[in-house]
């Protein structure tokens, strides 16, 4: 917590700093999500001692169901939960068909995205890193 304190310290006052994830890509293999809860949390206290404006972008927990975020945000302003949805590089995804691919997208992640956003908890969702990419066997 000592870097983020630092970094806002020099930087916050810079007029082009709109926002800063605290951490790119957490995998629920290496990080138990209490831990990371925490994290996001002193973060975004040092941040707002700070500045008021700048927004808090805090990853997801990549393997882990991004709704178990819903309860972090309250309280919070400015906050952005970061999705990365990457579709097709694991199971089931590399045996669907695109079509499939698409249907599973409009419907399983379009219905997890509007849940988070009518609990009113405070976190905006941005779709950071979508990869719907269809792998071709040559």
């Amino acid at each position: 917590m000592t870097f983020i304190s630092f970094l806002f310290a020099r930087y916050s006052a810079r007029s082009g700093l709109y926002g800063i994830e605290l951490l790119n890509e957490p995998q629920e293999a290496d990080v138990p999500l209490d831990t990371l809860k925490d994290y996001y949390k002193r973060g975004y206290q040092i941040i707002r001692k700070y500045s008021a404006d700048t927004y808090v972008v805090l990853c997801q927990l990549l393997g882990a169901k991004a709704n178990a975020f819903v309860d972090l945000g309250t309280g919070f302003s400015n906050a952005i939960l970061d999705l990365h949805y990457y579709n097709v590089f694991g199971s089931p995804f590399g045996t669907l068909s695109v079509q499939e691919n698409i249907d599973y997208v409009n419907n399983t992640r379009r219905d997890e995205i509007e849940s988070l956003n009518q609990d009113g908890n405070g976190l905006l969702t941005f779709i950071g890193t979508w990869a719907c990419t269809y792998l071709a066997k040559y």
